[in-house]
């Protein structure tokens, strides 16, 4: 067995739950690693998720919802989503 193990990469985002837990065992297990933080929320990793929220996003305002501003992630986010061409070419009717 090797005294020092390659270096751990782990690819995470911030909140998420499996990360922590991995991170943390990384740690328990004094093991060296390097994090990779991943913008999930309309980063580099567009899904489908971003899509339907997006959608739903834009059809509650026209209801008369709007972004409160104690949710600055989520007005970053809808920005971020606004601005890719897809989205700037969508109009509702």
């Amino acid at each position: 067995m090797e005294d020092n193990p390659a270096m751990l990469e782990l690819y995470h985002h911030g909140s998420s739950a499996c990360a922590a837990k991995v991170r943390f065992a990384l740690e328990e297990k004094a093991l060296e690693w390097t994090g990779h933080y991943v913008d999930i929320l309309a980063g580099e990793q567009f899904s489908v998720a971003d899509i339907t929220a997006y959608c739903a996003i834009r059809y509650f305002r026209v209801a008369g919802f709007v972004i409160e501003p104690d949710w600055p992630e989520l007005q970053r986010w809808y920005d971020a989503v606004s601005a890719r061409p897809a989205a700037a070419a969508c109009t509702l009717r």
